[in-house]
């Protein structure tokens, strides 16, 4: 667990590694600090019940593991940076009046009906990704056959959510850098497990550690957006 955490608790550091060593990109000193004290806020919160785990037994199936979580880690604020260079390019050529189209009234015509950018990505996303569901498409058709009026209504109300969550998450990457995006992101993972320890009765018994940890986190996201950016 504490790996696991740990791990994914890296993605800004990593992400604002990789947009400075690969993609020439420059952050103000308060968004290094910005970074520094969420990350370690998220880790205070997350880490603080960790301590009393058994002793891990270190095989091939650990380092596998182990390795999976370090190219994830790598792999998805790498993702991060991709996208928002190519919702740059997009943009540069929407904004620019479609250079690559010889008659410059039939590209004003094609932007003004065409949707968001961000619509286009979230769509040919998941279009593409549909095909990697039909080789298991019987057993879904089943386990849906089945569900009952309650769960029924807890899976459409999920599905629902996490339309909306996706549809923002897009939405911003078109006007938000791939930084912020990443620690907007890192916020709601922080949210919902401030929110889980309210719901379940934690907030009580939460220790020093697990108290420092949100004050800094809900300190520093509340200066960010006010706060000098280069990136």
């Amino acid at each position: 667990v504490l790996f696991h955490t740990i791990f994914r608790s890296s993605s800004l550091l990593v992400n604002m590694i990789l947009g400075w060593m690969l993609f020439r990109k420059r952050y103000s000193v308060y968004q290094v600090a910005s970074m520094i004290f969420i990350t370690g806020g998220l880790l205070a919160v997350t880490t603080a019940n960790t301590h009393g785990d058994a002793a891990v037994e270190v095989s091939s199936h650990w380092f596998i593991g182990m390795g999976l979580l370090a190219v994830t880690s790598l792999v998805s604020p790498l993702m991060g940076q991709l996208q928002d260079l190519c919702f740059k390019s997009a943009k540069s050529v929407e904004v620019g009046g479609g250079s690559y189209l010889v008659d410059e009234g039939v590209a004003a015509g094609i932007h003004s009906n065409a949707p968001p950018i961000w619509i286009e990505a979230l769509c040919l996303t998941h279009l593409c990704s549909v095909p990697l569901f039909l080789w298991n498409f019987p057993l879904l058709f089943q386990s849906l056959a089945y569900l009952s009026p309650s769960l029924f209504t807890t899976v459409t109300t999920n599905v629902v959510s996490q339309l909306a969550c996706i549809s923002g998450v897009y939405s911003l990457t078109s006007v938000a850098g791939s930084f912020t995006l990443t620690m907007v992101l890192s916020l709601r993972k922080f949210i919902s497990v401030v929110y889980s320890l309210l719901v379940f009765g934690y907030a009580e018994t939460l220790s020093s550690q697990e108290l420092i940890g949100i004050i800094v986190v809900g300190v520093t996201a509340s200066v960010y957006p006010f706060v000098p950016k280069l990136s």
